[in-house]
């Protein structure tokens, strides 16, 4: 992804705040729906407080750039990138919500740092918070993440394998998706 392009890196930011504006909502929910003294929902509970406004920043660094959220409506796979997830805590595992924030962290430890230092020489750095945040403070998330997902109950571990997959698709999808857009109004622009 071209995220020197201004459309693309807006974009991107847009369908990232789409999403992450549920995470603190999730994991609420998934560590209401566990037994009270359970380490999972603690740790839940807790990341809440890390997370807490990060799709506040996704929108002040569009407006460094001149962009505006309502420019950017939330794609349908955006949408059921989150809203699956509600599903997953209500009707499956509260533990499954893992798989999904595992792929996450480790999008943003692998491509992280990268990202910023292109977002922040194309767009200035007040454009690049949001991804300097991910990509240089959450950095031991996944190995957390990964021994918490191998020490649930086999069919926890297998659920939570089975949502990072089913994230790593449908995120490879809002990705697809902002690209195509971007070239949709570069040529329309034309």
């Amino acid at each position: 992804m071209d995220f020197t392009n201004p459309e693309v890196y807006a974009n991107w930011l847009a369908q990232t705040y789409h999403f992450v504006s549920h995470s603190v909502r999730l994991m609420s929910l998934s560590a209401g729906r566990l037994p009270i003294d359970n380490p999972v929902g603690r740790r839940m509970l807790a990341h809440i407080g890390e997370e807490k406004g990060h799709h506040t920043v996704a929108v002040k660094d569009m407006e460094a750039m001149g962009k505006k959220i309502t420019q950017y409506p939330p794609f349908g796979v955006t949408s059921a990138f989150y809203q699956s997830q509600y599903f997953k805590v209500m009707f499956e595992h509260p533990y499954h919500l893992l798989g999904q924030i595992l792929m996450l962290e480790a999008f943003s430890v692998e491509v992280g740092a990268r990202m910023y230092e292109t977002v922040k020489k194309a767009h200035g750095e007040k454009a690049a918070l949001f991804v300097k945040i991910h990509a240089f403070e959450d950095v031991d998330h996944v190995e957390k993440a990964v021994k918490t997902i191998k020490s649930f109950p086999p069919e926890n571990e297998a659920g939570a394998t089975e949502n990072f997959y089913q994230a790593c698709e449908m995120y490879f999808n809002i990705l697809r998706t902002v690209n195509e857009c971007s070239y949709q109004k570069l040529v329309a622009s034309a």
